[in-house]
């Protein structure tokens, strides 16, 4: 194979690598700016900006969940095709850069964002059980 070849092979996993890049810096920028400020509750973070960390979130999820999909693809065809050495290798570095991804997006998304929905589902729930 040559260049042309693993790029085109990798085609997927490089246009969602742009895609997931451009995201992450994005959201680090976001969770800065959120950092910055004094919230008095989870729910005052998540309106912030028109609710810009709760669109954050769902496009972590999105792109999480697009992740697990392309490794879920990269496995089978390591398990379900005849392969030769190179598209072996290729496939396992295209597995381990995706997972380096959740792994990113995962931690991004986690500080302060995910935690401020976990807070206020919490707070949530428990505002309907008293109510119950």
């Amino acid at each position: 194979m040559n260049i042309k070849e693993y790029l085109k092979y990798l085609f997927k996993e490089i246009i969602y690598s742009v895609v997931a890049i451009y995201y992450l810096v994005r959201l680090d920028i976001l969770n800065k700016q959120l950092e910055q400020e004094d919230f008095l509750s989870p729910f005052e973070l998540l309106r912030y900006e028109n609710y810009k960390p709760i669109f954050y979130f769902f496009i972590a999820g999105a792109l999480f969940l697009l992740d697990m999909l392309m490794i879920g693809h990269r496995i089978h065809k390591i398990r379900e095709s005849y392969m030769g050495f190179e598209e072996i290798i290729l496939n396992i570095v295209a597995i381990l850069i995706l997972a380096n991804f959740l792994i990113l997006i995962l931690a991004f998304i986690d500080n302060p964002i995910l935690r401020a929905i976990i807070l206020a589902s919490g707070i949530g729930l428990l505002e309907v059980a008293s109510k119950n």
